[in-house]
């Protein structure tokens, strides 16, 4: 991802504006990027979503108090495992 402006700066800034749209109920940005430009959004073997979903299993509440996303595709094509379980 050489580009000045891409793909990830744009998902980055709509997340940006949807998490300040929610400061009201409490919704705060982490400063942290998990960005795996580069590698392809097949699967879930990416270092960036890896160290992610290590965070958010690690606070209190899970996935649901530590993650916004506008669809469970932006973090993978495919959410299955390789065992067809459910990885998010």
């Amino acid at each position: 991802m050489e580009q000045a402006f891409n793909s990830l700066d744009a998902q980055r800034e709509a997340a940006e504006a949807y998490i300040q749209s929610q400061k009201h109920v409490g919704w705060t940005l982490v400063e942290t990027r998990f960005d795996d430009g580069g590698f392809s959004g097949g699967n879930m073997e990416r270092p960036a979503l890896q160290r992610l979903l290590e965070q958010i299993e690690a606070r209190p509440g899970g996935l649901r108090a530590g993650l916004q996303g506008g669809a469970r595709g932006r973090l993978s094509r495919s959410t299955t495992g390789s065992n067809g379980s459910s990885t998010v």
